[in-house]
């Protein structure tokens, strides 16, 4: 059941069968506005076998309706950017290192500060020169 407070007109997703048979009070989540929402008169045969019947909205009216204040009607989050996230952070990391590593006589020779630091490792920035006999 779909109620809708009367201060606000947000719109909230109910089980019916919360209000009773005698209704009751309500509360709004957004504005706390307080009002008395009786019961829906059920027809004979939905008395006996008390099964609440859900009719869809018309497309305008649809389009009125925050989904945020429908939690019945939220939408699947997508699970998939989390691990894009850290594919996409692997890939930089590998990225990174391997400039780090191939580049690594020209990064020392422009930065000498970087010589301590592949030192610091025990790889050998610039490497000496091959005898070639």
């Amino acid at each position: 059941m779909i109620l809708s407070c009367p201060d606000c007109s947000t719109r909230f997703a109910i089980d019916a069968d919360k209000l009773g048979p005698d209704g009751r009070r309500v509360k709004c989540g957004k504005c706390a506005h307080v009002w008395f929402e009786s019961a829906p008169e059920l027809t004979a045969d939905e008395a006996e076998d008390r099964v609440l019947r859900v009719t869809p909205l018309e497309p305008e009216e649809q389009s009125r309706i925050p989904v945020r204040n429908l939690p019945a009607l939220q939408r699947e989050k997508k699970a998939r950017s989390a691990k894009t996230g850290w594919i996409v952070s692997v890939v930089l990391l590998i990225a990174v290192l391997a400039v780090l590593w191939w580049g690594r006589e020209p990064i020392a020779r422009t930065f000498p500060q970087m010589q301590a630091v592949y030192d610091a490792v025990n790889i050998s920035a610039i490497p000496h020169p091959v005898d070639q006999r």
